[in-house]
């Protein structure tokens, strides 16, 4: 809920930037990388500031590999296993290879929206009542024409939605796609995303608690890797809830404790360390129905029921 503006503006990577310009807009963050004289577009937001990125380096190897005879690779697996940040760290791992740009598109619900928006972004101006698919088509048209171009497809339902909305024959492009499903037929380039090894979650759960927690880590860490089963958005919401609440001074016991308790639903690990205030405010949020909304909205909202600002603006932190 927190305002956009709290977050880093600034990315380091010698590979391909010196300086990085920083766009609010669309799903996610519109950058423009300069590198002397070249300038990168890319809608691919930066991972700064997000947890750890470990145990994926085969995935990363395949991926390379199967984009240099194939147009097209697809990364299935579960949810919430990191098939986005899979793709996301491929995108900025090689993004010198991509003059053309790089371009993260959420496939929630068809047609994707920002491939209409990449229209401006590629100096294409809207044609006077041009449908959002239509808009679409004409960019998947452009795409690869000013050089080689990365396109994420996010969360693609099925095969058949992706075939529909491949960018044309002829342009010089690569995309990667996201899909929870596992019915794909052999023609196409797959990678199957995982759960994490037992030292990658370790790596990962450590990453996140840092030296908090000072005695009893190693078994707090076992703890929650127990509770996600393999999940690893599931590991990071339980380990960051884990962190801020031996930050805020809890005994390591007492987390654990908190932890103990069977769960029979994703993130419930997460969800029982959070305060009442905290879960009260997640409840409210939940309402609005969108992935992004001013948090004075939930400040406002929670107001009427007589919660002080402070209280709200606290859980909206915890939270």
């Amino acid at each position: 809920f927190r305002s956009m503006t709290d977050e880093r503006r600034h990315v380091s990577s010698a590979a391909y930037a010196e300086h990085l310009e920083v766009h609010r807009g669309g799903v996610g963050v519109q950058m423009v990388v300069d590198s002397g004289s070249r300038r990168l577009r890319s809608t691919v937001k930066t991972t700064e500031g997000e947890p750890r990125f470990t145990g994926r380096d085969t995935e990363l190897d395949t991926i390379e590999r199967q984009l240099r005879s194939r147009c097209v690779v697809v990364l299935s697996g579960a949810p919430g296993l990191g098939k986005s940040r899979l793709a996301r760290e491929y995108a900025h791992k090689h993004a010198g290879e991509y003059p053309g740009g790089l371009f993260f598109i959420p496939f929630e619900q068809p047609p994707p929206l920002e491939l209409a928006r990449l229209l401006h972004d590629i100096d294409r101006s809207r044609a006077a009542g041009e449908s959002i698919e239509d808009q679409c088509r004409r960019a998947l048209a452009e795409l690869g024409n000013s050089g080689r171009t990365l396109l994420v497809y996010d969360a693609v339902a099925d095969e058949r939605t992706l075939r529909n909305w491949l960018p044309h024959d002829g342009l010089d492009w690569h995309l990667i796609a996201t899909s929870t499903s596992a019915r794909w037929a052999r023609a196409w380039s797959r990678v199957e995303v995982r759960t994490l090894g037992e030292h990658a979650e370790r790596e990962l759960v450590l990453s996140i608690l840092g030296d908090v927690a000072e005695t009893g880590t190693e078994r707090l860490m076992r703890r929650i890797a127990a509770k996600a089963v393999g999940v690893t958005v599931e590991l990071c919401a339980s380990a960051a809830a884990a962190y801020e609440r031996l930050y805020l001074g809890y005994a390591v016991e007492d987390v654990e404790a908190a932890l103990a308790t069977e769960t029979s639903s994703s993130f419930e690990s997460a969800w029982n360390l959070l305060s009442p205030a905290a879960q009260l405010t997640l409840q409210v949020a939940s309402t609005y129905v969108s992935t992004r909304f001013p948090s004075s909205l939930v400040v406002d909202a929670l107001g009427y029921i007589g919660q002080d600002p402070s209280t709200t603006s606290n859980a909206i932190d915890e939270a």
